[in-house]
């Protein structure tokens, strides 16, 4: 035994957590976890070495074992607000938000003054899409700590979500002027200008955050995005150097590769682009497990729900409101840009995607089975409360607006629960030929998890999926849908747009025509191509990667001209 040894084990438990502390800070985490434990050998009571303990493990995403020593921290000082308040962090960090928030509140029930337990409050309150009460959290921590850079940048994520963009703009601006260095908030600066339609400020933006950290793979992705790629530029390359780069993870790689399978395809180097394409959509597969026959058994349950003896006997339910109109069909479909013409009409509020349907339909079901199961189940106050819920929600947007528009593509899951809550609701089917449509959904690269999208046989059979469930929707609900079809837009688009208004029962109006000038935003993919005057050149555009779609015209059993 050496003496550095003899003189640890002479140590007392303080002096161990010393040792403990300094490995923490230096990231010697095995260091860390030794001493700490040879200080509880010691003094199985001391609280500080438990919680201490507690976010080392958190670190290592070692979570329960984290929770049970903040946990025993807490038994043994339960008064002490910043047990709770770290507490309610390693359950975030874990995935609990609900109990986060819990341990939250607990903290600034004993200690209202605790900006730390405001600062975590709002993270998890927007983990949950609890917009309002995140704002509030945020602003009580702003107020006291105006020049903190990573909460004005927290602040401007909440404010987007709400919409507020103006606001969340100078709350990012002001991030950035407290912190210049501040990559990830340059790049949702960036991510707020590109909504907006200020393309130009947005492509400034990416690049600033690329110029602090040029290995910023999403800030890579947007600006590849944004732009358009004229030559095999700087930008092209360092794209490239990061995709073949050690150390980069499987989701970066799949994300590079999306942006590069779209800049080579602005150079037309085809080829290119659908190598990048492949590569990132394989990389992507990798990382989750899925099967379509839980899909193909969960829109056969829908269907199964949903007959046509059910909305006879509950013909009558629902709310009455008629301002909310849903645009539904597949992803890519041309659902945006129908929302950008509707929207264009002084009397029309485009919302964007709004998850607040699923949320209703969620919360209405859960005590009875889950969706769909729950279904008959229901009656007809459950109808019209829920309903009236959902209006009031969206109402909230836009309270003077004669039509508010959800454009949540996969609504198409609740077209009969749309009908059942909302009787007089308009909805609005966007149709486009399929290999267009699930080839650009091949190519895109979505942020939430779209597990149908990434293999082209797992895509074609989903689609399927997706037009027999709609062919039922008509089945059991002759006429109320609007069927809109892309191309025909695309060819006729004044035609399509009288019929559109009429549908929704709106007077005509030139603005619709005009719809690229209409300055508000648009939070999806097609946020660039809305802001164009009507194009046909993604018409039959799969055409250009014919032979390596084979796999997806045989999944689609299909074989278009």
């Amino acid at each position: 035994m050496n003496d550095t040894s003899r003189f640890v084990q002479d140590s007392d438990a303080s002096r161990l957590k010393a040792l403990g502390d300094k490995c923490r800070d230096s990231r010697d985490v095995a260091g860390a976890m030794r001493y700490y434990n040879q200080a509880l050998s010691i003094d199985p009571d001391f609280f500080q070495v438990h919680a201490n303990l507690a976010n080392v493990l958190a670190d290592e995403a070692r979570f329960e074992e984290a929770i049970d020593h903040n946990l025993r921290a807490i038994a043994l000082c339960p008064d002490m607000a910043e047990l709770f308040d770290n507490l309610g962090d390693i359950y975030q960090r874990s995935g609990q938000p609900g109990k986060a928030i819990e341990n939250h509140l607990s903290a600034l029930d004993m200690n209202p003054d605790l900006l730390s337990a405001h600062y975590n409050l709002g993270t998890a309150y927007a983990f949950l899409g609890r917009w309002e009460e995140a704002l509030a959290a945020c602003d009580r921590f702003v107020n006291a700590v105006p020049d903190f850079a990573p909460a004005q940048n927290n602040r401007g994520n909440v404010l987007k979500e709400l919409g507020r963009y103006d606001d969340a703009v100078h709350a990012y601006e002001r991030a950035v002027s407290l912190q210049p260095q501040y990559a990830e908030a340059w790049h949702n600066l960036g991510g707020a200008f590109r909504f907006m339609g200020r393309r130009e400020a947005a492509i400034g933006a990416y690049r600033k955050a690329l110029q602090i950290n040029p290995d910023f793979v999403e800030a890579h992705l947007n600006l590849a995005i944004t732009r358009r790629h004229e030559t095999h530029d700087d930008e092209v390359q360092a794209m490239e150097n990061l995709f073949n780069k050690d150390g980069v993870d499987v989701e970066g790689r799949s994300r590079l590769g999306f942006a590069l399978g779209k800049a080579y395809e602005d150079l037309a180097d085809d080829q290119k682009a659908f190598s990048f394409i492949t590569e990132a959509n394989r990389l992507k597969r990798s990382t989750y497990t899925y099967s379509t026959s839980d899909d193909a058994a969960f829109f056969s349950r829908i269907a199964a729900s949903f007959d046509a003896s059910l909305f006879t006997g509950l013909a009558h339910a629902g709310c009455v409101d008629e301002r909310s109109v849903f645009i539904v069909g597949m992803p890519r479909s041309g659902t945006s840009l129908v929302e950008q013409i509707l929207s264009s009409h002084p009397q029309v509020f485009g919302a964007g995607e709004l998850t607040d349907l699923g949320r209703v339909i969620e919360t209405l079901c859960q005590d009875r089975g889950g969706y769909p199961a729950a279904v008959s189940r229901l009656q007809p106050g459950d109808l019209a409360v829920s309903g009236q819920a959902y209006v009031d929600q969206v109402r909230e947007r836009a309270p003077d607006a004669r039509r508010i528009i959800d454009k949540m593509p996969q609504n198409f899951l609740y077209v009969g629960m749309i009908r059942l809550l909302l009787p007089n609701a308009r909805v609005i089917h966007c149709q486009r030929e399929p290999m267009d449509t699930c080839f650009s959904i091949f190519k895109h690269g979505f942020l939430n998890l779209h597990s149908y999208a990434y293999d082209q046989q797992e895509l074609g059979s989903y689609y399927w999926l997706y037009q027999q469930l709609m062919a039922h929707w008509r089945d059991v609900l002759p006429g109320f849908m609007y069927e809109l079809n892309y191309e025909a837009l695309v060819a006729n688009q004044e035609l399509e747009t009288h019929r559109l208004l009429e549908y929704c029962g709106l007077s005509w109006d030139d603005a619709c025509l005009s719809f690229h000038k209409t300055e508000r935003v648009v939070r999806t993919a097609s946020t660039t191509q809305v802001r164009r005057p009507i194009y046909t050149d993604s018409v039959k555009r799969w055409k250009r990667f014919e032979e390596g779609l084979a796999p997806l015209r045989e999944a689609l059993g299909s074989n278009p001209d």
